[in-house]
């Protein structure tokens, strides 16, 4: 099977672009064309302004025209005549391998390499990995607060080691987050998203929370406050963490 253009290069204009085609018309070339009373000489373009059968001839029209696709899934980009397999040895077919020289793709890369200047701190990238566990939460959290896209974190997953996957609770976890922020210079705060099951009763729940409380004292990490969504078996764990508050306290 051809993997396609996957390169760092390519794989970070994937996530960045909105676009899902390339080296067509450009997009207000094209909108004009289709819909020129509504788009006039001066009029910007704005996909906001069609309606949804619009959207999708629009849509069409740039997939019947353009040179490459970028596909969100496979985060990699593909020639639109792409051979879908191929014998060559880097995996890459025949076409796809064309685009490599392409004068627009390469302009559009350089374009991209420019427009991303947002930096996360080594510390934030982790947060981000351990939120994007839950796939609906962390969109609401990045949606809010402009994070990682989850396509991104799993790229990063797989070239940096250092990152925390493991979804057991353990000290050793605790361990590396006590070594990740510098506890000695700042006062660390650390918000976690604790994932529990529908079935789980209040008692397991609370077992859970007496665990992360344990472990964080052991290395040195104060809870601040703990919450919940709602569900009635988290409500009365906290109820019953409540109770025990007197056994936390130095």
């Amino acid at each position: 099977m051809c993997q396609g253009l996957c390169d760092l290069k390519h794989v970070n204009y994937v996530i960045n672009s909105s676009a899902s085609f390339g080296g067509g018309k450009k997009l207000e070339v094209v909108a004009k064309q289709l819909f020129p009373k509504k788009f006039l000489e001066k009029t910007p373009f704005s996909r906001k302004k069609l309606s949804k059968i619009q959207l999708k001839e629009f849509e069409k029209t740039l997939e019947s025209e353009a040179t490459w696709h970028l596909d969100k899934e496979a985060i990699a980009i593909y020639h639109m005549q792409c051979e879908k397999k191929t014998k060559n040895r880097n995996a890459i077919c025949d076409k796809c391998e064309e685009l490599r020289s392409n004068k627009r793709l390469n302009e559009a890369l350089k374009v991209d390499k420019s427009l991303t200047g947002l930096r996360y701190s080594e510390h934030l990238l982790h947060f981000f990995s351990l939120l994007s566990e839950s796939s609906r939460e962390y969109e609401i959290f990045r949606k809010a607060f402009a994070g990682l896209s989850v396509q991104r974190i799993q790229q990063i997953r797989r070239t940096d080691s250092i990152i925390i996957t493991n979804p057991d609770l353990a000290l050793e976890n605790f361990m590396k987050f006590s070594q990740i922020i510098p506890i000695g210079k700042v006062p660390p705060m650390m918000i976690v998203m604790i994932l529990t099951k529908g079935n789980k009763r209040a008692e397991q729940i609370a077992y859970l929370i007496r665990q992360v409380i344990e472990m964080s004292h052991i290395v040195n990490l104060n809870i601040l406050s703990f919450g919940a969504d709602g569900a009635r078996s988290e409500f009365n764990a906290q109820s019953i963490i409540m109770k025990e508050a007197s056994n936390f306290l130095e």
